[in-house]
């Protein structure tokens, strides 16, 4: 309708509806009387304006979604749409929609609250009216509409059936915050009883979410005075959920993940009342019901638990425990490589496509060829972010929706998350899988120009030594390192030539006129020069050098390939001795040599100009450079 009613008028097939529910002995969830309603008026379609009203005052009023204690819906009310849509004109629809809740639909709630017998539908009547008449009306909700929601929630919680242990739980968590907010102490240790005498009839060690709410919402909480039994009973009650979901011979309870929940409580209370060892107890008990079902579980599942265990051990300070566990991660890790399996996608190859390229590629002399190199075989963090927008805005790929866990070592070695939460972790993981693709091409490309130019060691020092960060003290390490590559001498080509990238960049850092060094995490009191991980990821003046010269694909490039462990992180790998001999190839040789000839394109006048401001410095891409 596109006036408000003067009236609501309830159509005889849904008042019908209403009266079997409202006379039911039994509880119910509000959805299933909304879903009811819902039927009976698809059954008479079309509706009749009146009917109409009728129904979105009745039917809405029990599909309204309810937001957990201390969140607020999208419109700063407790209730708020079950779904929420954006069309391509970019408006955006709700469902239910506030919007078509108007003074008539208060004023029948209103009425409607007073007739009903059902706890369930009279609290529900109540709380809207509480929660939103000022939204429609802009008059206050009145305070007895928030006691009889709060009455009616609490005798809706004493339902015997086990059905609805959580929509009691969440009324009386309702009611508590009602309670709260009007400021009526009566009530609120009138909704504490009852939330204990529900707790006492619903706790299941079992069933993770029969008992942790008790803790949550009363434990420490000023704005709820406990009796002196009342503080014991909860602790008294986790100590026997951990108790039971940390023994293994009881099949039907034991569950890590409520020893868990149970043991982050009790952690929190032993240590506010200054018992380490209890903190400490706790805390071992759920780790060790962890490692219990490790040593059971798949490797690839288990890693995962031995993460977290080592690291909340840590936490609390428990380093010999977080050691051993670190031994039997190990050992699963190595078990779960094994246990991934390969995919291989064959991509068809247009030779003539290729061929064509890679003459333009070399069509002018070896440096021109070599600058040409660097740029075009740069990985695009931007095309990559783009297409992974695509598949996100589109919904063409569902992983795009959930984390990233990368195994290698034995270990967890990283952690990325969704493309809404993790951008640049899904950027970096988007480039590195590409770079198997994308070597078949360097390769080409690289062997074309060594073999058009007889280009080799000298040839790449040629080029390179222009550049504002090649240092004349170090030619003979570039040279051992060159000459080791044209001879396919791969270890000793990576192990030499990685090191003295990592010297250009911090060349790099002096150039924009920032420390080197930094003090060493020692009483000693010396000083160590900064590292790659340093250099590329903790200093902001090489971040903004690359960013103001337009070269945010380069920064992403050498993160990914050098030092970041969601990408290939060839520095740290190598510098810490896990690099196995098979990685040791032709492929990471020849990133390498791409990084050393990319770093070559930094030219020192442009590379002053960008250190002091003054222009637009660092290296153009392409040709441009050289």
């Amino acid at each position: 309708m596109s006036t408000a009613p003067a009236r609501i008028t309830v159509p005889s097939f849904l008042q019908q509806v209403l009266d079997e529910f409202d006379a039911k002995a039994e509880d119910f969830h509000e959805y299933d009387l909304a879903g009811a309603i819902d039927l009976a008026a698809k059954a008479r379609k079309p509706l009749s304006d009146d009917d109409w009203c009728g129904y979105t005052a009745e039917g809405w009023a029990f599909f309204f979604d309810h937001s957990q204690p201390g969140e607020k819906s999208v419109w700063g009310t407790h209730f708020g749409p079950v779904m929420i849509a954006k069309l391509k004109d970019g408006s955006t629809v709700y469902k239910p929609d506030l919007q078509q809740i108007h003074a008539a639909t208060i004023a029948h709630w209103q009425q409607r609250q007073n007739q009903v017998r059902h706890p369930v539908m009279r609290a529900r009547y109540a709380d809207l009216l509480w929660d939103l008449r000022k939204h429609v009306t802009g008059h206050r909700g009145e305070v007895n509409d928030a006691r009889t929601a709060i009455e009616s929630y609490v005798e809706a919680s004493q339902s015997a059936s086990p059905d609805y242990t959580i929509d009691n739980v969440h009324r009386l968590m309702r009611a508590l915050e009602l309670a709260v907010s009007i400021n009526d102490t009566q009530c609120v240790g009138e909704v504490r009883d009852a939330m204990f005498t529900l707790y006492d009839k619903v706790v299941d060690p079992a069933q993770g979410g029969s008992w942790p709410w008790l803790f949550d919402n009363l434990y420490d909480n000023d704005k709820v005075p406990l009796t002196d039994e009342q503080p014991r009973h909860i602790i008294d009650s986790l100590e026997n959920v951990l108790k039971c979901c940390t023994n293994p011979e009881q099949n039907e309870s034991f569950s890590p993940w409520s020893a868990e929940a149970a043991a982050q409580r009790l952690a929190v209370h032993y240590a506010k009342v200054n018992r380490p060892e209890d903190v400490r107890r706790v805390v071992r008990a759920y780790g060790e019901a962890f490692i219990h079902l490790a040593r059971q579980a798949m490797g690839i599942v288990s890693i995962g638990w031995l993460q977290q265990v080592h690291d909340v051990y840590r936490r609390y300070g428990m380093h010999a425990e977080a050691d051993q566990v670190l031994l039997l991660y190990k050992e699963k890790g190595e078990e779960a490589e094994g246990q991934m399996a390969r995919i291989r996608v064959d991509v068809p190859v247009d030779k003539e496509a290729v061929d064509k390229a890679l003459d333009e590629l070399t069509s002018r002399d070896a440096e021109s060829a070599l600058a040409s190199i660097a740029t075009a075989f740069l990985p695009s963090a931007s095309r990559a972010q783009g297409l992974l927008n695509r598949l996100h805005d589109g919904g063409s790929s569902i992983m795009a929706h959930f984390g990233v866990r990368i195994l290698g070592d034995q270990q967890i070695l990283a952690d990325v998350g969704s493309l809404a939460d993790d951008l640049d972790g899904r950027v970096i993981l988007q480039l590195s899988q590409e770079m198997d693709v994308r070597w078949r091409f360097l390769a080409l490309a690289l062997d074309r120009t060594y073999a058009k130019f007889s280009v080799g060691t000298d040839g790449v020092l040629d080029f390179v030594r222009p550049s504002a960060l090649f240092d004349p003290l170090r030619e003979p390490l570039l040279r051992q390192g060159l000459d080791a590559y044209f001879r396919n001498d791969h270890v000793k080509a990576i192990h030499v030539l990685l090191p003295q990238i990592e010297a250009m960049l911090r060349r790099l850092l002096g150039y924009l006129g920032q420390p080197t060094s930094k003090r060493m995490r020692s009483p000693k009191g010396v000083m160590q020069e900064k590292t790659l991980t340093d250099i590329l990821e903790h200093e902001p003046a090489v971040a903004a050098f690359f960013k103001e010269n337009e070269l945010e694909d380069w920064h992403v490039y050498l993160r990914m390939l050098l030092t970041d462990p969601r990408g290939w992180n060839l520095r740290n790998r190598l510098a810490h001795g896990l690099m196995t001999p098979h990685e040791f190839t032709r492929q990471v040789s020849d990133w390498v040599i791409h990084v050393v000839l990319l770093l070559g394109l930094l030219r020192g006048e442009e590379a002053e100009r960008g250190a002091d401001g003054t222009e637009n410095g660092g290296a153009a891409q392409g040709e441009s450079c050289c």
